[in-house]
Formats: structure tokens, sequence, C-alpha cells
């Protein structure tokens, strides 16, 4: 089953990748016009939708691509939510997927909350109250030791 989890109601929704033309039009549903792609490729090539569909549905997309169980560059992090930031101020819900909607989402998901002024372990509580298969613990080492470093670049 295709669940979305609201991160934060009307700005952020995460899961896992849309596999189906009817997922993509629920996402429209529930009011996404964003999605930011985290898989090594893009979503149009990952699941051969057609650039028209998303078009068609007023929904932009972003990839920033990340190997599995890995972490994204500190630039790359800053870069996927400034974009989310970007989005939300010109009034697009973005939703924020990998494949699971796991590992590299939920360290994503951790660094927009540290972002937006939670230390890690509150981003940890955050993320665990609003889309727990993104806990920390879930994540690779390799996530976590990423976001431990991450907390200490911004003195969180």
């Amino acid at each position: 089953m295709f669940k979305i989890d609201w991160i934060v109601p009307k700005v952020l929704a995460a899961g896992p990748i849309p596999s189906s033309e009817d997922e993509i039009r629920r996402l429209h549903a529930e009011g996404i016009r964003a999605i930011v792609s985290l898989t090594e490729h893009p979503l149009i090539a990952w699941r051969s939708f057609t650039a028209e569909l998303f078009a068609s549905l007023g929904i932009e997309l972003y990839h920033a691509p990340i190997e599995d169980f890995k972490a994204p560059s500190e630039a790359q992090a800053n870069a996927i939510i400034d974009h989310i930031d970007a989005m939300q101020a010109a009034g697009k819900p973005v939703y924020l997927h990998c494949h699971a909607g796991v590992g590299r989402t939920g360290t994503l998901l951790h660094v927009y909350f540290m972002r937006h002024g939670q230390s890690l372990r509150e981003a940890i509580l955050s993320v665990q109250a609003r889309r727990i298969a993104c806990y920390f613990h879930s994540l690779s080492e390799v996530q976590r030791a990423f976001l431990q470093s991450y907390a200490r670049q911004l003195s969180l």
C-alpha cells in the first residue's frame, strides 16, 4: 500500500517511490506540487513516467541522487533543504522519497528539522512522531554518522 506521511502539513510529505500513475495522481489529490527524488535514477527513468504527466498535474520534479544506504554530502543535503524551502515559499507542497522511503528519506527528514532549528535529539523525536519507518535507529550506520556530524557542524 502506498502510504503518504505528512511531516509538516501542507509543506512536506514523505514515503516510498510512487510506482504507478494512480499513485502520482493520489499525490496530486493530496496537494503535492513538487517531488524530490533521492533515488539513483530520476523518477521518470525509474518508473517510465512521462514528463507530460507531471506537467499536466503541475508537479515539479527535483532529482538529488544518493546511493542506497548512503548519506548525502553536506552541500547536497543543504541544497535539498533549500529546494524544499523554496517550494514552501512558492506554495508548493513537497513529496520526499527514496525507494522504500526509509533510509535516504529519513536522513533528509532529520536534516530538515535540524536546519529549522531543532537539535539532533529533537529531530529524532520529530521524525519518530511523524514517520516511524524513518526513526534514527532504522537508518544505516553511515546515515546516522552523517547526521551526528551534520548536527556538530550546525552546533546543535
